[in-house]
């Protein structure tokens, strides 16, 4: 090594005697060309690996966007309910036929402490009823409901709502049938917008509350026990899945969703063929002035598939 050097400082200064000095002087530039070399390498290495996590945010960026675009799978499953009820056939029904619907719901009901002769808060329990609904083509609608006992919150709540005769006022144990003739639209007030903005407009002109937990709530009762068309059904399917909030808990038999309003939350289910099997409101918080646990189910109503029956079969008394 001591030789090679040697001949390198030779022909460098014209061939003179090297010093000590000079050897050393000349490793250590030796040295440094060698590091430099070595940190050109490195340096590419940091460029290569820079690149490298450059294309790998990149990646990143892609996939969370695509996974942005992609729809919540609540959004996904109302989406095909949508165009599964734009290609259903209009129900008709015949002369002398009726859009049958039977449904059994439990309802949140209320009576102020005033009622009573001695009770410092209101009064709350859940009123059970079974409810059978026909619709006629030729405007006829039968309505006929049973009462159910009550259920309560505590003992108390009992012995006062039964003390007050409220179960008589409540027509408890009756059945109660009501016909109305003559009706311009099964679908309420109004004829209800088959365009998802428009529709959720007139929802909103109509109940006065923009929460979407409400117009959920507003919507579902659209389509219920009414022989909506299929444009209006895929309306409410599309207004739904433009919800924010709005929650797929399951699909399979019945698919189950969930969105939430200031003080509740709205849970519903619908059948694969598009017909709604049940709704709830569970109040999230309860309410102490009444008596309610947090998390309790305020509101249940379960239907069953509408079907189209003769004024016969299922004792319709007209």
């Amino acid at each position: 090594m001591n030789d090679r050097l040697d001949d390198l400082l030779k022909q460098l200064a014209g061939n003179p005697q090297p010093t000590d000095a000079d050897r050393t002087e000349s490793r250590t530039r030796l040295g440094q060309l060698i590091a430099e070399d070595r940190g050109r390498g490195r340096r590419h290495a940091k460029q290569f690996r820079f690149v490298l996590a450059a294309g790998v945010s990149l990646l990143v960026l892609v996939v969370v966007a695509v996974q942005i675009a992609r729809p919540s799978p609540a959004v996904a499953a109302l989406t095909e309910f949508a165009r599964a009820a734009e290609k259903t056939d209009t129900i008709e029904i015949p002369a002398g036929s009726f859009l049958y619907t039977v449904s059994e719901a439990s309802v949140l009901g209320t009576v102020p402490a005033d009622a009573f002769a001695a009770r410092e808060r209101p009064l709350a329990y859940l009123i059970s009823t079974s409810r059978e609904v026909w619709v006629g083509a030729d405007g006829t609608v039968q309505i006929r409901t049973t009462t159910e006992s009550p259920s309560f919150f505590s003992t108390q709540d009992e012995s006062d709502y039964y003390g007050a005769g409220l179960d008589e006022i409540d027509q408890v144990g009756r059945t109660v049938t009501e016909t109305f003739t003559d009706v311009a639209s099964v679908y309420g007030e109004q004829a209800w917008p088959t365009d998802s903005d428009e529709l959720r407009a007139a929802i909103i002109a109509s109940s006065g509350a923009p929460d979407d937990g409400d117009i959920a709530q507003y919507a579902l009762g659209v389509i219920v026990e009414t022989p909506a068309p299929p444009e209006l059904r895929a309306a409410v399917f599309k207004l739904l899945s433009e919800l924010s909030g709005i929650r797929l808990l399951r699909s399979g038999d019945s698919t189950i969703f969930e969105i939430d309003s200031d003080l509740e939350t709205l849970r519903f289910s619908v059948r694969p063929e598009g017909s709604l099997a049940e709704r709830e409101m569970i109040s999230n918080d309860g309410n102490q002035s009444l008596g309610i646990p947090a998390n309790t189910t305020i509101e249940s109503v379960r239907y069953s598939p509408p079907v189209v029956v003769s004024s016969s079969a299922t004792g319709l008394d007209l």
